[in-house]
């Protein structure tokens, strides 16, 4: 069912981070998954005009905010240039579960039955999970009223394209998490969370 995928992105730098970058390869090769590190907008790399395409002159992002947010819009562009149906999107911190290929296959199989303009968090950032009450056997995804954050999440097309159209016209002053939170909020983007989650941020756990 992976073949039901157009690409996966894995946000990363081009020097620095060497571990992430092993870290990633030896995930991927053993879930057999094919990626992409997206490595356009290092903070060394970033132009006034990037910067102006995208933020309000009042934002007070740091460098590595704007890095970020950079990537993951870059990225947006890019599903949107190539008409990519469906897209993973990485950050080069996470930790994929055992079962993370099983699972994703069973999240490809059941995609075509929700909505286009969708966002689905994979991941458990900020321990947020859903709540007791409401999870049902058999069921993978819950709607939501926010993201748990951008380590981990599948998007498709359109959803993609509003964020895109969105941020161009309006530009920001939000860091990523809280800028696509507010975004798909305007354009009426769904928000859905998986259950059981199947990645962990490295960078959250310690390791």
């Amino acid at each position: 069912m992976r073949s039901l995928l157009d690409k996966v992105y894995v946000v990363h730098v081009t020097s620095g981070f060497e571990d992430r970058r092993k870290s990633i390869v030896s995930q991927m090769a053993k879930h057999g998954i094919n990626f992409e590190f997206y490595l356009k907008y290092d903070i060394p790399a970033i132009k006034p005009d990037d910067i102006e395409k995208y933020f309000l002159h009042t934002h007070s992002l740091s460098n590595a905010e704007l890095s970020c947010s950079l990537k993951h819009i870059g990225i947006h562009t890019e599903i949107v240039k190539n008409n990519h149906l469906r897209t993973l999107v990485l950050e080069d911190d996470v930790l994929l579960s055992a079962n993370f290929s099983t699972t994703l296959d069973q999240l490809l199989a059941r995609v075509d039955r929700i909505e286009k303009g969708c966002c689905i968090s994979l991941g458990n950032a900020g321990n947020l999970y859903v709540e007791p009450f409401r999870r049902r056997t058999g069921q993978l995804l819950y709607e939501a009223d926010r993201h748990r954050a951008t380590d981990s999440y599948l998007i498709d097309y359109k959803a993609a394209k509003a964020r895109v159209d969105y941020i161009s016209t309006h530009k920001t002053a939000l860091p990523t998490g809280h800028m696509f939170n507010h975004v798909d909020k305007a354009v009426g983007n769904a928000i859905y969370w998986l259950h059981p989650t199947i990645v962990q941020q490295g960078s959250q756990d310690g390791t």
